[in-house]
Parts: structure tokens; sequence; C-alpha cells
């Protein structure tokens, strides 16, 4: 088994430092050259790249995840307003769902 891919493996794949990835990873908070930013990305991909969500929880003090709790989901009302939800969260990018990465 081999272990995840680490921002350091990024960085070094792409031939950049770990703050570049992070600038990447987290879309700021310094610009990147578009260049610099395509290795990046095809270095995230070709490893397999996934941030670690602990820490980024820890280091942001948020997981910025939602939780609901509800006694039904058959009821249509029910289904609309997790819908409304899931679309609000999206949008203000509170989280991103199961296999979406903004890369």
């Amino acid at each position: 088994m081999t272990r995840p891919a680490t921002r350091a493996d990024v960085a070094r794949l792409a031939g950049v430092s770990t703050a570049v990835v992070s600038y990447v990873v987290n879309e700021g908070p310094r610009p990147v050259a578009d260049a610099t930013r395509e290795r990046v990305l095809r270095a995230i991909r070709t490893l397999d790249y996934r941030p670690n969500a602990s820490a980024r929880a820890l280091k942001r003090g948020s997981t910025r995840m939602l939780g609901l709790v509800l006694s039904e989901i058959i009821n249509p009302f029910h289904s609309e307003c997790i819908d409304a939800l899931d679309a609000a969260a999206f949008s203000t990018r509170l989280f991103h769902a199961a296999g979406q990465h903004p890369w």
C-alpha cells in the first residue's frame, strides 16, 4: 500500500515550493502565473493529491461543512429544502460535494 500524496510531493513534481502548491489549491492569497498553475494542477492530477481535510479544518478553525438532521426525507417539502440548502452551500463554497474539487 502506498501513502497518499503530500503537498511536498506535488511541489517536487511541479518544480515549485510547497507555498505555491498551497496558493493554487486555496486560490490565494498570492497570485500564481498561469503556466505555473497548470504545472501544479497537472502534478495534483498525476499524484491524485487530496488536501488533508483535518489539517485544513485545524488551520481555518472551521470544517466549512454543514450537517442536516431530518426525521424523514420522503416528505417533498424536506426534499426541496435539502436541494435549496445544497445549492446555497455550493454557491457560497461552504463545501464541495464528494468528488468535486476546484482543480
